[in-house]
Parts: structure tokens; sequence; C-alpha cells
């Protein structure tokens, strides 16, 4: 719970008390957003706080820790609210190029299109800066053979970005203003923008210069501005491809723990387990996207979980350079929308190593726990369910720091040859969850499964109980 909103914060011993009766909270824009209250703080303590605060604690206490307040540490997470202020609106607007326009896009004609989206500079200019950077870098880029074009068009093009940015924004505009496209009515997705655009596009298609990875623009495009608190999916109804495959247990549950796992095939067994534990479970079907993480973290809210709670995640992906990347890309998304108390662990290690040529630094600390690591197999298991990794992905330089991260399936960080598929550690999910997971849960699986039952007793029972009266009614009338 968001204490500090209720003019509450804990003490050193970690006790609820009242902290002042108002709360600034810095807006993304610097501006000061006051949150006040006519009600006293220890009303709002006595009513929201895990039992009665005395007066005798609350006494003396607000004074001395409202003069402090503002030197807290930052909130693990606030539900973000798109910033509205002129201002930030202005500042993002100038960020994106984004440009109010009268007439909608989809009308424009190729000179209109050019006038508002042309590229800064010509194609000739861009494969020359290309080029120097390339050079400068030492790694002079192969020239690959020129498309040839139907036309004989030599430019200037359409800078896709900007353009798809645009749309992006003229569309939430018509949303605001109440009258919505007909494919943000009900509900989206990321490529109902391409569709909406898929006339101008054809129709144009000379100016676009490459028109097929448009597509990459809107969707890249529609994270930046979310990332930026400008829109949010929400807005335009964007559905969410992996809802089916997450499990949220009550609020009573073990909310800080969640299990991710890579493939949706996963779905059936993991629901299982998520079910017993109490804990949360998100199957990303690959990879996360922002899409899914911002879902996820907003059902949560929304559900009542306690936010400030240290989060723990349980992966579990291929045990190979990409499986392993899966839990990162999810930690960096929850981290860039808010939510940043993320427990670290050091399974395999805490030692970092540098790459000078890269300038890089790799560590061992990652944000999750495998649930089956191949080091905790004997060996002669390890070397029946390995199988060996491709040459390109083997040369690869990721592939070096997931050897030094994970010690690679011998231990010893050395090997880059071998992987071992999620499909194959699936008879050593069971033993090896629950040596994990126990420690992290805050309520034991027994607590939690007797709960449950009772609420599904108390469901069927109202349940019935409306079944009866409806019956009755139907049978007396």
């Amino acid at each position: 719970m968001n204490l500090a909103r209720f003019g509450l914060t804990r003490n050193d011993d970690f006790e609820v008390v009242p902290d002042g009766s108002i709360e600034y909270v810095i807006e993304a824009d610097g501006s000061l957003e006051l949150l006040a209250s006519t009600i006293s703080p220890l009303s709002f303590a006595q009513f929201y706080a895990p039992g009665v605060i005395s007066m005798e604690k609350a006494k003396g206490t607000s004074s001395k820790r409202s003069s402090r307040s503002r030197k807290r540490k930052p909130k693990a997470y606030v539900k973000r609210k798109k910033n509205t202020s002129k201002n930030f609106i202005a500042k993002m607007k100038k960020k994106f190029g984004l440009i109010d326009l009268d007439k909608p896009i989809r009308e424009m004609k190729e000179d209109e299109l050019l006038a508002h989206f042309a590229e800064d500079e010509t194609q000739e200019e861009k494969r020359r800066r290309e080029q120097e950077a390339e050079e400068s870098k030492g790694k002079r880029k192969r020239k690959r053979p020129k498309k040839k074009r139907k036309s004989e068009y030599k430019g200037p093009f359409i800078d896709k970005r900007k353009f798809a940015l645009n749309v992006i924004w003229q569309v939430y505009a018509d949303i605001q203003a109440g009258r919505p496209p007909e494919f943000a009515k009900v509900s989206c997705n990321i490529r109902s923008f391409y569709y909406f655009m898929k006339t101008v596009i054809r129709d144009h298609s000379r100016i676009f210069e490459d028109s097929d990875n448009i597509y990459d623009h809107f969707s890249r495009g529609m994270k930046d501005v979310v990332l930026a608190g400008l829109v949010s999916y929400k807005d335009f109804k964007i559905v969410d491809d992996r809802r089916s495959y997450r499990l949220l247990p009550p609020s009573y549950g073990n909310t800080n723990v969640i299990l991710l796992a890579e493939k949706d095939s996963f779905v059936g067994r993991f629901f299982e387990l998520g079910s017993r534990y109490g804990v949360t479970v998100q199957i990303t079907k690959g990879r996360g996207s922002v899409l899914m993480t911002d879902s996820l973290l907003t059902e949560m809210f929304e559900s009542g979980f306690d936010m400030s709670k240290q989060l723990s995640i349980l992966s579990f992906c291929d045990f190979d350079p990409v499986g392993s990347s899966v839990p990162y890309h999810f930690a960096r998304h929850l981290r860039a929308l808010g939510f940043k108390n993320i427990r670290n662990f050091e399974q395999y290690g805490n030692l970092t190593q540098t790459d000078p040529d890269r300038g890089k630094t790799i560590s061992q600390i990652r944000p999750c726990l495998d649930i089956v690591s191949p080091r905790d197999l004997p060996t002669d298991v390890r070397n029946r369910l390995r199988h060996t990794m491709p040459p390109d992905v083997r040369d690869n330089p990721s592939t070096a720091d997931w050897a030094f991260i994970t010690g690679g399936v011998t231990g010893t960080g050395r090997n880059k040859r071998h992987a071992i598929s999620s499909e194959m550690l699936l008879p050593y999910i069971e033993e090896h969850l629950k040596e994990k997971i126990l420690p992290l849960l805050e309520k034991p699986p027994e607590a939690f499964g007797r709960k449950l039952s009772y609420e599904y007793l108390r469901k069927a029972i109202r349940e019935y109980i409306g079944a009866r009266a409806e019956r009755g009614l139907i049978d007396h009338a």
C-alpha cells in the first residue's frame, strides 16, 4: 500500500505511524502535486493501518517524521499515471517530433505527407554518414547490393519513425476527443495501426522506401511514448496477447513471487504450480514485452497487491543465451515502468568481468533464480540432456557472456558449445522448485491452500443460495 498517500509512514521499528497531513509527490515534469487531506493523520492511520495505532504511539511522532519525509528513499513502485501537464506534453512533443494536425493523415496527399514527415537528410547523406561511422570504428561494413527500384524516384523519402509516432498521436487525440477510429472502439493490437494506414502507405509507396518494416516503427514508437508516460496501452484498448498465459493469486497469497516461464506449452503445469504455492505466473511465449509487463503491473495494482514488496522472479527457460535473457528483459521492463524493488540472486556467483573492446561489464548477479540449474544435476544427467548449439550461436559474443554468468552446462564458464532445452528439465521441476521457493514464501502453501479452499466454498455456497432463490421466484411466479 502507498502509505504516504494516506498521511502514513513506517518508523525505525517498521510500525505504521502518521506522517503529517499532506504529502508532495514529484511529477515527471518536475512539478509538485499536492495530495492534501482534510482528515487528520490519526483518522487515516486508524482506518488503514493493520491494527489500531494508539494515541501514545502517534503522539509526538508526526512532526518529527514529517520534517524528514522528503528525504525518504523513492518508493519502490507507484502506479504510473499519464502526466497531463502542459509543460510535460510540450516537452514530449518536441522530443518525439509530434505535430497537432488539422487534417487526418489518412487523407493527405504525397506533397502533404512530405511536408510534414520528410527525412531531414537525403539517402546519399545518410549512407555517407553511416559509412563514416563504421569506418571510425575500424569496422567498415561490407556493402550490400542495392535493390533495384521499379521507379526512378530519388527522394525525398518519409521519415517512417516520425510518421508512425504522429499517427499514434493523432489517433490518441481523436480518442480523447470522443471520436475513436473504428479499430480502437472495442479492442485492437499494434498491427491495427498498420492496417489503419495501409492504403496511404500503398498508394504512396515510392516515398516510403522499404515500407515492409513500417510495422516495427509503430511497435517501437508506441513503446517509447508509453515508457515516457505520454500515453498508455489502455487508452487504445490494446490487447495483451499474453493475458491468457497469466495467473494472479488472491491478494492474500504470496504476491512477492513470480514464476516466469518461456514457452506456452508449460501453461497448464505452471498454473497448477502457481495455485499450489499461491504465487503469480507469467508465460512469456518466447520473450516478454513492455505491453505484457505493463498489463501485469496494472492487474497486480488493481488486485490490491502490496506493490512495495520486494519481488522475487523464479525462471524456467531454455538454458542457453536466448533463454537466459528472458528474465533479464522482464526485469528491465519492470524497472522502466517504475517497479524497481526486484531481488537479485548470486546463484552462479558474484564476480564481474569487463570487456574493453565492447566497453561492457558483465556481472554474475542476476535479477532471477533459475528453477532448475544444470549445475545442480549429476554430470551424467547433464551430458544426456544437453545438445550442441549452432556455430553462429557459439561464435556470438553474447554466448561468451552467458557462459561466464551461468558457468555454462559444465559449470566451468568455458563451455560455449552446449545448451539444454527447458523441456528436458521438466522431470526435475517439482523437486527443485520446492527447494528454492519455500524460503521465499511469506505464507506456507498449506495456509494459502486452506484459505483458497474456504473462498471456493463460500463462492459455491453463494451460487447455490442464489440458484435456489432464483428457482423459488420462478416457481412462485
